[in-house]
């Protein structure tokens, strides 16, 4: 009897051994999957590797809107650049598409979007070569659109991080409604809500002659694909200026973040902490207009108790035309399209107010983060981005 009962024992405890990798699998493909669109300038870089490194979703994709701050020649090499110091080793393909707004001419200016393409000189172009890739023709514009229908298709939900112009996302939902049901939420860093826009008022020479307060730089962008997202009926949680404002990058988290890496020695902590080190983040350190924009959005999309207010409103975007020509464009501005997305005549927005949220009752409701818990942020960012 007593070698039955001990037969027993033994059986049970192997069979609990084969099924404990079996549990750690199923656990590990339990992960919410989820697509990061963005536009690639030095804040979405800190996003999508904090994304990784947190490991919380299952990253499919990466799209990026080519009107945004990177073009759409460059995003291969920086993606894959990012993949490197993130030392991941699953693939996880790139797509980059709407290199014009979907309507009107808002644009970044030059000298930032050069600053993205290149990383900041991480990634060496000469003068000439720099020149011929920029001018190179990109004829994908629907490739990120066409990336995100295609994982909708092949995922009963999917998470969509954007925190860039809203253009892929747009253009999905315009051209299949039917997949909306598919998207299990939007989390969006962009627009303001009780607070000021950070497009117009500004001290630096590339954007001071801009006029519009009202804004924010996502949504100014690409106002009309941001007008499309919200009218849509996908489920959004908004990270607007009210929530980043709450949660700056400081000289003294800076500090701190520079101590940790010398201590650790993090490949992601050292390209961050190199960032932070550069002489346009210093001045803006310097002048407090430095906040964690893109990077509290996906913390919060990881981890929504990093949100210490939330507000359900009913809001929609200030798409106002005019027949005022106004556009921020110097000589070295891209390119549009000379249809918008509706294949009609560019419009020109109003060059005050286009691009605001607007609160009124007939709006969709959205969840909308109006403070960040700027502390468990910090810590966890450091974390995350320095092991």
């Amino acid at each position: 009897m007593q070698k039955l009962i001990l037969f027993f024992y033994l059986t049970l405890a192997f069979h609990i051994s084969l099924a404990k990798p079996i549990h750690n699998l199923a656990e590990k493909n339990s992960k919410k999957k989820a697509i990061y669109d963005n536009d690639l300038m030095f804040d979405d870089w800190f996003g999508l590797l904090y994304l990784l490194k947190a490991d919380v979703f299952d990253v499919i994709g990466v799209t990026v809107a080519g009107n945004g701050e990177a073009n759409c020649q460059f995003v291969r090499p920086i993606v894959a650049e990012l993949l490197k110091i993130a030392e991941v080793k699953k693939d996880i393909p790139t797509r980059c598409g709407a290199t014009s707004p979907l309507d009107g001419y808002f644009t970044f200016p030059y000298d930032w979007r050069k600053g993205a393409n290149t990383m900041h000189g991480l990634i060496p172009y000469s003068e000439k070569e720099y020149n011929l890739k920029l001018n190179e023709e990109y004829n994908q514009e629907l490739e990120a659109r066409d990336f995100i229908i295609e994982q909708l298709e092949k995922n009963d939900e999917l998470d969509i991080i954007a925190v860039g112009p809203l253009s892929n996302i747009a253009m999905v939902i315009k051209d299949r409604p039917d997949l909306i049901k598919k998207i299990s939420k939007v989390w969006i860093m962009g627009g303001n809500v009780f607070v000021p826009g950070n497009i117009g008022n500004n001290p630096y020479p590339a954007i001071d002659h801009l006029i519009n307060q009202s804004a924010e730089w996502n949504f100014w962008t690409d106002i009309e694909s941001a007008k499309i997202v919200f009218d849509s009926g996908v489920k959004i949680s908004l990270i607007p200026l009210d929530a980043t404002n709450s949660v700056p990058v400081s000289v003294d988290f800076v500090e701190k973040y520079n101590q940790e890496v010398k201590l650790k020695r993090s490949k992601v902590g050292e390209f961050i902490s190199w960032n932070y080190n550069l002489p346009f983040i210093k001045q803006w350190l310097k002048d407090d207009r430095f906040y964690f924009w893109d990077t509290l959005a996906v913390g919060i999309a990881m981890n929504p108790s990093m949100c210490l207010e939330w507000k359900s409103l009913n809001l929609t975007v200030n798409n106002q035309k005019t027949s005022r020509y106004f556009t921020y464009t110097d000589k070295k501005a891209p390119n549009f399209t000379k249809l918008n997305v509706y294949g009609e005549k560019r419009n020109h927005f109003h060059p005050i107010i286009a691009g605001t949220l607007i609160e009124t009752p007939e709006a969709q409701l959205i969840d909308v983060c109006v403070k960040g818990n700027k502390e468990l942020f910090y810590n966890d960012f450091l974390r995350k981005t320095i092991k």
